[in-house]
């Protein structure tokens, strides 16, 4: 299992680290933990096949933070990374993610 902190702390909206696996997996669990006074905070889970093209598998939508897990019948992506799309308050964001890729 690989796991890895992609958002750290950080204050405005924006991608976050990505991590390519060691095989492609459709498991992965995010967690997002926010601090501060937030309005409004969504983070995505994203996926890609070649580390450039990504689409959303997952999200978490709340002001308190959160948790989302995606199924072994969900699509295979072999790059995983959090994507900070909506930030408002004064607030910081982490976000870690771990993915069954078999290590």
């Amino acid at each position: 299992m690989s796991s890895f902190a992609s958002l750290d702390s950080v204050t405005v909206s924006g991608t976050g680290t990505d991590q390519r696996l060691a095989r492609a997996t459709a498991r992965h669990t995010m967690i997002v933990t926010v601090g501060g006074t937030p309005t409004e905070c969504a983070v995505v889970l994203q996926g890609s096949h070649d580390g450039y093209t990504w689409t959303d598998i997952g999200n978490v939508q709340s002001t308190s933070g959160g948790l989302v897990n995606t199924g072994a019948d969900g699509a295979l992506v072999s790059h995983v990374r959090a994507d900070l799309r909506t930030l408002t308050g004064a607030a910081t964001v982490t976000a870690s993610i771990a993915s069954d890729d078999g290590t």
